[in-house]
């Protein structure tokens, strides 16, 4: 099933990608009817660099049990990384080397080729619980 459902969100991905030109329609559009805005400071603020601590919150807001990506590693996994680290300095920094990275993809963007931003979908079947608003 999963397998169906890979290709089937690929058929319909490829064949409804809009050129550049229609993204940046889209784009203005959807930003034209939003009601909610960025402050100033808040502008600024996005324009900051990224710092470990802006890492470390992300992933401690992270949901347990999800995988972070196709490498299938949970943030769990990093979460452990981090911890092992402040015990042990010698050990491998998760957040200094994500900190790179992303610096890097600000300043060069994605590598195009790489598979650095390819996402999988799942569906998942769930289980229709019996209470008080639901039947079976």
């Amino acid at each position: 099933m999963a397998e169906m459902a890979r290709d089937y969100h690929e058929k319909v991905q490829e064949s409804d990608r809009p050129d550049e030109y229609a993204k940046t329609m889209a784009t203005t559009i959807i930003l034209d009817e939003c009601d909610v805005h960025l402050s100033e400071a808040q502008h600024i603020k996005v324009d900051d660099k990224l710092i470990t601590q802006d890492i470390r919150t992300a992933l401690n807001l992270s949901r347990n049990g999800s995988a972070s990506g196709l490498d299938g590693l949970p943030y769990k996994f990093y979460r452990w990384l981090i911890n092992r680290y402040e015990e042990d300095r010698e050990a491998f920094d998760i957040l200094e080397h994500l900190k790179e990275l992303y610096a890097d993809i600000e300043a060069h963007e994605i590598v195009k080729g790489t598979d650095f931003n390819i996402v999988w979908m799942c569906l998942i079947y769930k289980k229709r619980r019996s209470g008080p608003d639901l039947e079976l």
